[in-house]
């Protein structure tokens, strides 16, 4: 008999949706992930052979068995034809060709803390299951030492039991590590799956939940429901990622603003400080569009929006400053939690009827959130009152964009860091924004559409670097095409006063220029390019208005990713997917079709590039390199391995102070 606890709908030709409902009622529309997946389409070919049914377009074939009450290898068969590839898949067929994705974020992620290679992946499991990030694993040992201390660990104890557990020492605090820190360590040392495989079907389990287009709200999804969405991948990888974007949402435009260059501190930084930063930046020949103000900004440290008025005496002032010097600015916020003492709070009680007592330090997940009243931002009318009461004000005086760090607690059983996103994003686009973002992590399916994401706080090491250089690659693979890293480092580790090496800062702010996004920052640290000497600061300025005269040609990349799903940073193999050697380069990268580039991530200088086939010129030195063939040397520390392939033209805008200063008419 057929069964009617299984519904297969077809969504392109080369994408279907299979449902399976223990009470046989299934979910029309959309989903908070697949947003805009829209209304099925005919099948153009159904019929039944023995005892299965049969459902067929022009590129995939899905056969369910009759009578079948789940979905396993017994139930359902997905076979697959693409170009010139075909294939079969089957529920618990393990996918160990993914290539993989970045991680949510790499908060402490030093040199006993990295990745290599991909999680094998059960599409059953399904990639919210996977997702990860370092801070993931700092958190577990948090929890593990937290009722053996009878106290939140400080920091430099956390670290250090950390490093005990890297180096196989026994903790101090604990008679043994217990296998949750080992399972969140282990899960950190490769990264998650992404969207493409090399397997040639790309199986996404729908695990978060529905949406409601009307109310702009989510919905639970009901117990025991599956929902895959299978799409015929072959080595039509960008085909795939435009497949998955047009049915879950866009990856989001920048402003052009947001592809100069960004400054920011963690140290107590006010009015007059950033205006000392910015005349720095101008008299030194310095490129600057964003000055990013931390927690400081907060009468209490990381919560509340009454202004440190010994920082910021004149907020209003302030921002009529920036506007004046063509600056933008963005302010750190904690979500989630209102000091009680904030003057605004009995505003947000009377709007969103919260009663809610603040956190005694026992309740606080934190000690920052102790005396803090929590804000449960999956409630509609809590969720409204935190931006109308809140953030509107500051948002209307000048504010471009928050940036939101931490995150949100739960939402429908998982992190809830891409509801978060969402909600800010929606409020960037309520208040007139015309590239509406979240400046965020980015954890959780659907946060691809909303967020302007930030790696966290890593440690100033070569290997972090290198970590990072990977993590944007990979990052294309699930749609995360906008990074923003720590230019530099964060946690100081083996350098006086968190202070880079010259040679260190110098390739950080190489591979920063040519990254989504340019963001220096540090936890009270050195990241200005004039106090590291003369030749520092002239190789960073060569470094720095490449990247503007580079302003247009990335914003024709944004434009691109906006519309196709492909990131301007890509791996090689997205490009060259018939190239062997593609698929084991993950430390160079193209920008776009047309540029390769090789971040130097060694203080040797050695490097070592993979060239496709064709004609590769290097932009510094014009040297012409014919492929394919692997190429090794050491660079000079001012030298940027960018090359132009064969074929592809770039035009290079003037240098400009602020992007809003670029003449296009003048490129060259």
């Amino acid at each position: 008999m057929p069964s009617d606890l299984i519904r297969i709908t077809l969504l392109s030709p080369r994408s279907a949706r299979v449902e399976l409902s223990p009470s046989g009622e299934f979910l029309a529309g959309p989903s908070f992930f697949f947003m805009q997946r829209g209304e099925p389409l005919p099948w153009p070919h159904r019929e039944r052979v023995g005892e299965w049914r049969v459902h067929r377009s022009e590129h995939l074939e899905i056969r369910v068995r009759d009578g079948a009450r789940d979905l396993s290898a017994d139930t359902l068969e997905v076979h697959w034809t693409l170009d010139e590839r075909s294939g079969v898949w089957r529920p618990g067929d393990v996918d160990e060709a993914n290539l993989g994705s970045s991680f949510s974020a790499l908060d402490n992620c030093n040199r006993l803390i990295t990745a290599e290679g991909v999680h094998p992946f059960d599409p059953m499991d399904g990639h919210d299951a996977h997702r990860c990030s370092t801070h993931d694993l700092f958190r577990a040992l948090d929890a593990a030492l937290r009722p053996h201390m009878g106290r939140h660990p400080e920091l430099k104890e956390r670290d250090e039991e950390m490093t005990r557990l890297m180096l196989g020492k026994p903790s101090l605090w604990m008679p043994e590590f217990p296998p949750e820190v080992y399972e969140a360590l282990a899960k950190v040392r490769r990264f998650p799956p992404g969207f493409l495989t090399r397997s040639g079907l790309t199986v996404v389990r729908d695990t978060g939940p529905m949406w409601d287009p009307e109310a702009q709200w989510f919905s639970p999804r009901p117990g025991g429901h599956i929902d895959l969405t299978l799409i015929a991948c072959g080595d039509d990888f960008k085909g795939t990622l435009g497949e998955i974007a047009r049915l879950s949402g866009p990856i989001p435009l920048l402003p052009r603003w947001a592809l100069g260059v960004w400054f920011s501190c963690y140290r107590k930084m006010g009015a007059r400080e950033f205006e000392q930063i910015a005349r720095d930046f101008d008299v030194h020949g310095l490129p600057l569009d964003v000055l990013v103000v931390d927690t400081d900004w907060h009468e209490r440290r990381w919560h509340g929006f009454d202004w440190n008025r010994d920082l910021f005496p004149k907020p209003a002032a302030f921002f009529e400053w920036l506007r004046r010097e063509g600056l933008h600015t963005t302010f750190n916020v904690h979500p989630g939690f209102i000091p009680a003492s904030d003057s605004r709070l009995p505003a947000y009680r009377e709007q969103s009827g919260c009663d809610s007592p603040p956190l005694t330090a026992e309740e606080a997940p934190h000690p920052l959130h102790a005396d803090c009243v929590p804000v449960d931002l999956t409630d509609p009318g809590q969720a409204r009152a935190w931006f109308d009461v809140f953030h509107r004000p500051i948002t209307e005086m000048g504010c471009d964009l928050w940036w939101i760090d931490g995150a949100m607690g739960h939402w429908d059983g998982d992190e809830g860091t891409a509801w978060l996103n969402h909600l800010y994003h929606r409020h960037a686009r309520e208040r007139g924004s015309a590239a509406p973002l979240a400046f965020s992590r980015a954890s959780g399916l659907g946060n691809h559409r909303t967020t302007l994401a930030f790696s966290g706080d890593a440690w100033v090491q070569w290997e972090v670097l290198a970590q990072e250089v990977e993590s944007t690659i990979r990052g294309a693979c699930s749609l995360m095409a906008h990074w923003s890293h720590d230019i530099g480092g964060f946690w100081n580790s083996d350098f006086k006063e968190n202070r880079p090496p010259d040679d260190l800062f110098v390739r950080w702010t190489q591979f920063g220029c040519l990254s989504p996004i340019m963001r220096y920052h540090s936890d009270h640290g050195v990241r200005e390019p004039w106090l590291f000497g003369e030749e520092v600061l002239r190789l960073c300025r060569e470094a720095l208005l490449l990247r503007m005269r580079l302003v247009p040609h990335l914003e024709k990349l944004v434009r691109e990713a906006h519309e196709t799903g492909v990131a301007p940073w890509r791996p090689m193999c997205l490009e060259f997917p018939r190239e062997e050697d593609a698929f084991c380069r993950w430390h160079q990268a193209m920008i776009g079709e047309g540029l390769l580039f090789a971040p130097v991530t060694k203080s040797s200088g050695d490097v070592e590039v993979w060239f496709p086939p064709g004609s590769w010129q290097h932009l510094q030195t014009q040297r012409v390199i014919e492929g394919p063939c692997v190429e090794r040397w050491r660079a000079d520390l001012g030298e940027i391995p960018l090359f132009l392939r064969g074929g592809y033209s770039l035009s290079l805008a003037p240098p400009a102070r602020r992007t809003r200063d670029i003449d296009e008419s003048a490129q060259s």
